[in-house]
């Protein structure tokens, strides 16, 4: 085989088989030949033709039913089908050959310049569908080892990070008294580092690990912000917080997730709190065109709605003081996007701030 395109023409009729071969060949494709449906599976799954004119009325196994073989066996499913009939289909038909897994289909008699225009368009569109594919499995694969590294990266980091850790511990306590006020200074210092830099490694492994989990069963988001609450019982205590809900419905999703992002808008509602006003949140929901809406509205500092788009980025905060690895929001984000649905934010300085999300209402693949 050449590396020029090879076209199987399929005809039990002698002269139409030769004129679309020769046709072909001067277009410059290399053509194979075959004048049974027993001679087509058997040359496709040997050669494998990129294109298959295929003559709907073979002798022993019509076109339709040859055509739904080749795409079922996975050495010729790739092969563009091109079917020719004698008359136009009837709508019958016309749905056997779509639910066979046919391209699309000419009339008896071809015209030449017709018969290569298709030729040329189903070869570019199969073309445009392998380099899809092949670009499809390469970011699967980019996907699966960026996923292993944030595994492996987040183990050998956490671990030199509690070494540095237990003995900053242990020369607080051992030599406290000789190292001073200032001595224990930077030893808090070096402390807050650690836990800053093993808070921010476990929310780039949450952040790496979102849309890997493909399963969606039905997640009741009372539940989920039951539990959310009960992780975040020592913040709320230590505010003062109040959270409060309307009712919230079951959703389609991955429930650790789905848990993940109520948690972090619930974290920064509490977190970007107005000096001596305690913070109160609500949660509600309701149906939004195939989807849920769900809105998680605060009394916190708000922010210029001209930074909207810039809160969900990653390792961006507008406020520089609040403590925080910069990752929660775009967790958020992608959290809700491998659900099917969009989020955004509407604020002013001072007055608190309102996130909305969607999830679609059926899973999302």
């Amino acid at each position: 085989m050449s590396d020029k395109p090879a076209i199987l023409v399929v005809d039990d009729h002698e002269p139409a088989l030769y004129a679309r071969s020769r046709v072909l060949e001067r277009e410059g494709y290399t053509v194979l030949k075959a004048t049974s449906g027993a001679d087509t599976l058997v040359m496709a799954e040997r050669f494998r033709p990129d294109l298959i004119i295929l003559d709907v009325h073979l002798p022993d196994i019509n076109g339709f039913e040859i055509c739904r073989r080749l795409k079922q066996n996975p050495a010729t499913s790739s092969a563009a089908v091109l079917h020719v009939t004698a008359s136009a289909l009837s709508s019958e038909s016309h749905v056997r050959a779509l639910e066979a897994g046919t391209d699309t289909y000419l009339v008896e008699p071809l015209d030449a310049g017709v018969l290569v225009a298709t030729v040329q368009s189903l070869l570019r569109m199969q073309a445009a569908e392998m380099s899809l594919r092949k670009a499809n499995s390469e970011l699967q694969r980019s996907n699966q080892e960026l996923q292993e590294f944030a595994y492996i990266a987040s183990h050998d980091l956490k671990e030199p990070l509690r070494t540095v850790r237990a003995y900053s511990q242990l020369l607080a306590r051992r030599f406290g008294a000789q190292l001073g006020e200032e001595g224990n200074e930077y030893i808090a210092f070096i402390t807050n580092a650690t836990s800053h830099m093993s808070n921010l490694i476990e929310d780039l492994l949450v952040y790496s690990k979102v849309g890997s989990e493909r399963q969606r069963v039905p997640v009741p988001m009372e539940g989920v912000l039951s539990r959310v609450i009960s992780n975040l019982q020592q913040a709320i205590e230590a505010n003062g917080a109040a959270i409060t809900h309307g009712p919230l419905p079951t959703v389609q999703g991955a429930p650790d997730q789905l848990e993940q992002l109520l948690q972090n808008l619930l974290d920064n509602a509490i977190k970007y709190r107005r000096p001596d006003v305690a913070p109160a949140v609500h949660v509600t929901a309701d149906a939004d065109d195939r989807a849920w809406r769900f809105c998680v509205g605060d009394n916190g500092i708000g922010f210029d709605e001209q930074y909207t788009d810039q809160i969900f980025r990653m390792f961006k905060r507008l406020n520089g003081g609040t403590a925080g690895t910069g990752i929660g929001l775009a967790i958020a984000r992608k959290v809700v996007e491998a659900h099917g649905g969009r989020i955004w934010a509407s604020s002013q300085p001072g007055e608190g701030s309102t996130f909305f999300f969607t999830i679609a209402d059926e899973a999302v693949e």
